[in-house]
């Protein structure tokens, strides 16, 4: 079995990766890799400015609304100009403003029923 990391973690755990240098893992061995990569990955995974001017949006108030909404979002993490995270948020929000629609329009229907029957 090959050497482990004599290093302990912040923790206080044992760390478990593989020595390379002295005895220490790639990480431990240089401190300022794992800054250098941390700041590498995360201007990799940076989609845009949010200190954008983007316009503001009026809610969607129809389920046509909402569709184009959902349109509009999708194109715009597919070029690169929003989060995915936000679009995975903003997706979640539309199934609950879907369903909420769903219910409503329900509603209605029942009531103009019930009006109708005289219940």
């Amino acid at each position: 079995m090959s050497e482990r990391c004599k290093q302990t973690k912040s923790n206080g755990d044992q760390c478990k990766a593989r020595a390379v240098k002295n005895g220490l893992c790639v990480l431990h061995a240089n401190p300022e890799l794992a800054s250098k990569l941390g700041r590498r990955s995360g201007q990799a995974r940076r989609y845009v400015d949010r200190k954008d001017s983007a316009p503001l949006v009026a809610a969607p108030r129809t389920a046509a609304e909402l569709t184009a909404a959902l349109a509009d979002i999708f194109a715009a993490i597919r070029n690169r100009q929003l989060d995915p995270g936000v679009g995975r948020t903003l997706a979640q929000l539309s199934a609950a403003i879907f369903k909420g629609m769903e219910i409503s329009e329900l509603e209605e229907r029942i009531a103009k029923l019930e009006a109708r029957n005289g219940i």
